[in-house]
């Protein structure tokens, strides 16, 4: 995540930006039969690494997408209905 420095906007809205860009990524990838997979882990939070992927001062790196053809399809998922899960407030 490259920090917007024309402009005045939170950190948070650009971190916001980018896990949309990523479900966008998803759902391409999901379209086109494969898997994807954002994650965390490894190097994602020593900020000796932001230099080997062209980020620095406030950028952040905020994880890596895996892509790969699915080895083991999932099982359709069980939902309860919708009113079980939501509470609706009228205002």
């Amino acid at each position: 995540m490259r920090r917007t420095t024309t402009k005045n906007i939170p950190e948070i809205e650009d971190i916001e930006a980018v896990a949309c860009a990523v479900q966008n990524i998803y759902l391409t990838v999901s379209a086109y039969g494969l898997g994807g997979y954002w994650t965390t882990g490894g190097v994602t939070y020593y900020d000796e690494a932001k230099s080997f992927f062209g980020l620095n001062g406030p950028d952040k790196l905020l994880g890596f997408f895996y892509i790969g053809h699915v080895g083991i399809q999932p099982g359709a998922a069980k939902r309860s209905p919708l009113h079980e899960k939501v509470n609706w407030v009228d205002v």
